[in-house]
Order: C-alpha cells, then structure tokens, then sequence
C-alpha cells in the first residue's frame, strides 16, 4: 500500500505540473468530495516552481517517439496475427484512436488541481477522481469518456449501455456493467472539472457535497490536522493514508463472505474463516496513518512524511517484525567518501516475530501440533534449526554500500549483524555443496575458496561468474557478515570502517540536501541517481548484446519463427536504454527515517535534486 501510495503521489504531482492558476467565478472546493471513510485522499495543485521540469520530462517523451518504441512494440504484437485479426486488430486500434482524438489539443498535463480518493466497499476497492483542467479543455476531456463508453457499448453488443442521469444541473454518464459486477464507471463535468468514478453513487455523492458548504470531508480529519502541524506547508501535493479506516474496513470481508455464502449452509467453516482473517488483520494492523506532503525548494524535490503506529502495535507480529529496532548511530564510518550509494536500517527482528507466529499456532490453531512435531523432527534430521541456527544468528541491521568500479561500472557491498558467523559460515559450505551436487549445476564447479588477500573471506567460485570475470567474496568481520563484489570491495569499506581512508563528509553531504546532519537514524539512503540512470542504461545495452548469444544456446532446437517474437523484442533494449538515459536530470537522492515529534510517530524525509541542463538552465 505505500507502494501504491508513493506512485500514486508521484503521478499526481507530475499531472499537475504546469498549470495555470486560474480563477473562476465560482471557485469549487474540490476537497469536500473527499468521503470521511476514504483510507487513501490526495489533493495535488500546479506549482510554479516546478514548471523548469516540464522540458525535461518533454525530451522524455520525444525520445520514446523518436525511438518509435510504442509502434514497434505494437508491430511485434500484430506480426503473428493473420490478416483477418489483423484487420480487425488495426479497425479497434483505429477506433481506438478516434475516441481519444478530442484530447489531442488538451493539455492533460495542465490540470490545476487533482483530487483522489479510494473507499473500500466490499468486494472492490472504488475511487473517485477530480481534475480542474485549463479553461476550455474540460469538454473535450468529457467527449473521450463518452466515445470510451461508447465502444464499450458498441463491443459489448449492447450487454454494458450507455446510460445518464440527472443530478441537479450536472449530469452523470454511467456504464450499466451487469449487477454482479461492483463496479459502475461513471464521469461528470461541471464548468472546467471533470470528474470520474469507478461507482455512480460515490460520484453522485461528491457532486451533493461540492453543493454543501458546511460538508466536512477526509482532508477535515483530526489526525490530519494534527500531523500538518509539524510537517512543511503541502505546495505540490498532500497525500493522507488511513490504515486505521482501512483495516477497519478489510475487517468486514468476513462478514460479507458469510452473507453472500448464507445458501451453503456452511455456518460453521464461515465463522472459522472470520475468525482467522480478523485474526490475521489484528497481526498485520500496525498503522493508524500517514500524512505526505511534497514540496518544491529551487532545484530540489522534496517529500515529508509523518506516520502513527497504533497503540499496542509493538505486540503484532508486523510490529515486533519492524519495530523496535535500535537507530545507526556510527553509520558514517560505514561510508567511503566517494560511495555513489548506500542504505542503511535498523532491518527487521525475525527471530521475535517467529516466536509471536509460533504462539500464535499454538493458542489459535492446535490442528498444526502434528505438522509443527515433524517439522521439529524434519530440523533435527537435517541439523539445521530454522529459529536457533538462522533467524537468532541475524538481528536484523543491515548495510549496503555501491561504490565506482575502477574500470567503469558500480561495485557493491552488503553487511548483515550476525550473532553467530561460525554456525552461518557451516551452513554456507553446506549450501555451496549442495548446490554443486545438482546435475545442472554440475558444470559449474562451484566452491567457496579461501581469499588471498581477505582474512576470515572466501572467493565464490563458479563457471559463470568467470566468463563475466566476476569474483564475489564473503566472509566475517566484527559480527557482521559481509558480501562484496570482489576482494577490493570489501577492503574499501573496511579501510573506511577502521578510519584508514576517507569517510563522507556528514555535515556538507547533508548541506547538499538541505538536511540537518544525523547522528542517528532508524533508516538512511543515498543514491546517486544519474550514476544509477547510466549503469542502468548500460547494462540495458549489454543484455541486448548478450541476450541473443544466450538465446541461442538456450534455444538451439527451438523453430526460428518461435523465438523471432523474442528476439524482435530483445531489439527494442538499446532503444530502452536510449530513453532511460534522458532521466539522466535526476542527480541524487537522500532519504531518512527517524523518530517521531509525537508519542509512536515516526518522521520520513526525502531530497531528490534535480539537475537541469545549461539551455534549459538558461531559459529559466
């Protein structure tokens, strides 16, 4: 759901790039179309600052056009279609574009405001969506609903109607998809507002609202109010995730279960299933909420984000998984001056959550004693005990640095607290024998050899990784266990762990972001995007160069029209690469995790800067 949350964020802020910042006669508040039992609101807005972007995200789009990416991915899809399908295929696609041919002179990245936002009603997930667009485009926006909906219509033989109603002044298209489908796709304008709803009545809902001055909504909740206290002033966008409302709602999933089943007469396995979802949500329920807001400062995107856990949610088993865990306070002792990367965290405590999962077998399902007994058994067979020989050997801290190759490239390295590296060590020989046992991987001849120049270090050795001259090393040092590229990775980060060889400077790395220096932190990243955006590009490159050697090794037996589909596409990858390559203005990005200015709150921040190029630079 973060996840989610994030890029939903992120979109909206791009699609209100660029606005203009208009009044009308009447100004609507599109926030009270909100409902106060919505778990996710967003509300983005046209900033100005942001509007030196636009080109950049301009010569994106012209790259993936003059590459032709869209057409011959398109090409490689209708190729195999014989020329009846194919006919018919190119008569939708034409159809198709003459739907949406009304939005060709809208400019949909111009909206002056977006408004989002999602209720779950059992059994789906609806949204809600507002966009005030420049004046006199808000039409043509309506017109390509009316022409999508049309050829549902059309498609459907009539099954899906187009049907509208009037709401006061405003009226409403809708879909008519079959009653058991719980979703309704309905859109409305009102002057430059277009307005779209995966359910008719929610829409008609925020339509009376927007007529109610005195309507309060989701952005009216208390806890919002109070997080926005103590973050930035929202100017780009302000994103409010409910996980209280949320798993309040995806508690009544088994209710609803039972009432649609009521004609099995299976009472008593829908009460157990009830039982053990809501015992499920009570487990994984650990966030009240969390309150986004992004803001714009010069050349720097930034992000603050203030989240609530529930009270008691150290006693869920998500909660003693996350939470608890002790804040990096030497985390820059971790760092080389010239890491192009790194993260840091407090990680997660598998060991805890383990044994919360294990009371909880035994108190609320005495069915699983018998596999739990054999798979007890199972351990001591094998002499190797899950909880005792590997989630108690790991606390959970862990460290990843990448670090420039000295012959082009990235190297990277990883460190994870062990609490028991000769036990961990054993199991790895283990592994690598039998792994090296398996027939397929036979050829391989893989093995664990000590380092030459690494004490308590061992070299992985195997065919593969010698024929892209790679030699991965790990090994033990100071409790940690420790993964690096090769031998020199290791070394540099050692060299710097022991104060041998330059650290990044903590109070100027910071500067750069305009972020207060951190003694402590529960998490911190750093990643240096365009060195990111250009290995990436690159490595794109290589596996269109490699990939139709391998294919061809793989595939030899295979008929040739088989794999001209995948080889067809395997040719689109140094085109790939071409675009990735013009995001090349995002220069870096710093993101940290600490406590809270309030009791169980924890406090995100986020810099991504942005580096724009002299001529645009220039046109400023």
């Amino acid at each position: 759901m973060k996840a989610f949350t994030a890029s939903l964020a992120f979109f909206l802020l791009i699609a209100s790039q660029g606005a203009y910042t208009q009044e009308t006669a009447v100004e609507l508040d599109l926030r009270r179309i909100a409902p106060q039992d919505a778990h996710l609101v967003v509300y983005a807005r046209h900033n100005p600052e942001r509007d030196y972007q636009r080109p950049l995200f301009a010569n994106v789009w012209s790259k993936f056009k003059e590459e032709k990416l869209g057409d011959r991915f398109l090409k490689i899809i209708t190729s195999r279609m014989s020329e009846k399908d194919l006919t018919q295929a190119q008569s939708v696609i034409d159809e198709f574009r003459a739907a949406l041919e009304p939005l060709s002179n809208v400019a949909i990245w111009d909206c002056e405001e977006v408004v989002v936002a999602q209720v779950m009603q059992f059994p789906s997930n609806q949204s809600l969506v507002a966009l005030r667009l420049p004046e006199g485009s808000a039409p043509e926006f309506e017109a390509t609903f009316k022409n999508l909906f049309a050829l549902v219509e059309k498609y459907s033989e009539g099954k899906v109607p187009l049907s509208t109603i009037q709401h006061g002044e405003t009226q409403i298209l809708s879909m008519g998809l079959p009653a058991e489908v719980p979703l309704q796709p309905s859109c409305a304008r009102i002057d430059d507002v277009v307005f779209f709803s995966t359910s008719q009545s929610m829409l008609t809902t925020a339509l009376s609202a927007l007529e109610d001055e005195n309507a309060v909504s989701k952005f009216d909740d208390p806890r919002l109010v109070e997080a926005l206290k103590h973050l930035p002033t929202p100017e780009d966008s302000l994103t409010f995730f409910d996980g209280k409302q949320l798993f309040s709602k995806l508690r009544g999933l088994g209710d609803f279960i039972r009432q649609q089943s009521k004609a099995n007469n299976n009472e008593e396995n829908l009460a157990r299933f009830n039982h053990i979802f809501n015992l499920v949500m009570d487990e994984v329920s650990v966030i009240d909420y969390e309150v986004t807001v992004e803001t714009t400062d010069g050349h720097e995107n930034r992000s603050d984000s203030l989240g609530r856990y529930e009270e008691g949610a150290e006693n869920t088993l998500i909660g003693q998984l996350a939470l608890g865990g002790k804040p990096f306070e030497d985390w820059q002792s971790w760092i080389p001056a010239d890491a192009e990367g790194y993260t840091l965290s407090s990680g997660v405590r598998l060991h805890a959550a383990y044994d919360h999962l294990m009371e909880i077998l035994n108190s609320q399902f005495p069915e699983t004693k018998d596999a739990l007994q054999k798979f007890a058994e199972v351990q001591d067979q094998i002499d190797l005990h899950l909880d005792k020989d590997i989630l108690q050997s790991f606390s959970g801290e862990s460290v990843s640095v990448t670090l420039p190759s000295e012959g082009g490239g990235q190297e990277n390295f990883t460190a994870i607290r062990c609490t028991n590296p000769e036990r961990i060590r054993d199991l790895l020989h283990r592994l690598i024998q039998g792994l090296s046992q398996i027939p397929a991987l036979e050829s391989q001849q893989l093995a664990l050899v000590e380092s030459e120049s690494l004490d308590g270090f061992e070299t992985l050795n195997a065919s593969i990784l010698g024929a892209f001259n790679l030699k991965p090393v790990i090994g033990f040092h100071d409790s940690w266990l420790m993964i690096g590229s090769n031998a020199n990775t290791i070394e540099r980060v050692l060299a710097a762990r022991a104060g041998e060889a330059e650290r990044i400077g903590t109070s100027e790395h910071f500067a750069k972001f305009h972020l207060p220096a951190q003694d402590a932190v529960q998490s911190l990243s750093y990643t240096n995007l365009r060195a990111s955006i250009e290995n990436g590009a690159d490595m794109i490159r290589k596996v269109g160069g490699i990939a139709p050697l391998f294919l061809g090794m793989v595939g030899g037996n295979a008929n040739t029209d088989q794999l001209k589909p995948v080889t067809e596409i395997i040719a689109l990858l140094p085109s790939v690469a071409n675009v990735v390559e013009e995001f090349d203005f995002y220069d870096s990005k710093l993101s940290l995790v600490k406590e809270g200015p309030m009791p169980r709150t924890y406090l995100k921040q986020s810099v991504t800067l942005i580096e724009v190029p002299e001529a645009t630079s220039e046109a400023e």
